[in-house]
């Protein structure tokens, strides 16, 4: 998936509706509570953005998203050093490493 996919997908499960890029080229869209005019976050590179993201999921769909996560980021530890290294990579995730692991959760990716 490109990336401009990716933000839109994640906008759409996040409940953003009418998105568009604006007159300056960014991505904006409108919120069913209320229609309010918003410019899309950039859930890729906003660490704050996916938290909120990783926030409005239940313990069952976190659950999914957090084995997701480990297989994005490459945690697949054998020894107990290993499981350091890989813990610190599952902790350390970036925002794309998560936004990809949110849409394999819900079902969105789509292999380019």
């Amino acid at each position: 998936m490109n990336k401009e996919a990716q933000r839109i997908a994640i906008a759409e499960a996040r409940g953003y509706i009418n998105i568009r890029k604006s007159s300056t080229g960014g991505l904006v869209a409108d919120t069913v509570q209320g229609w309010i005019y918003l410019k899309l976050p950039d859930f890729l590179h906003d660490l704050n953005a996916m938290h909120d993201v990783e926030r409005g999921m239940d313990d069952a769909l976190h659950k999914k998203y957090r084995r997701e996560l480990r297989f994005v980021t490459g945690c697949g530890a054998s020894t107990t050093t290993e499981l350091e290294l890989d813990n610190r990579k599952f902790f350390e995730a970036t925002a794309a490493q998560r936004a990809e692991a949110y849409l394999k959760t819900i079902g969105k990716w789509v292999e380019s």
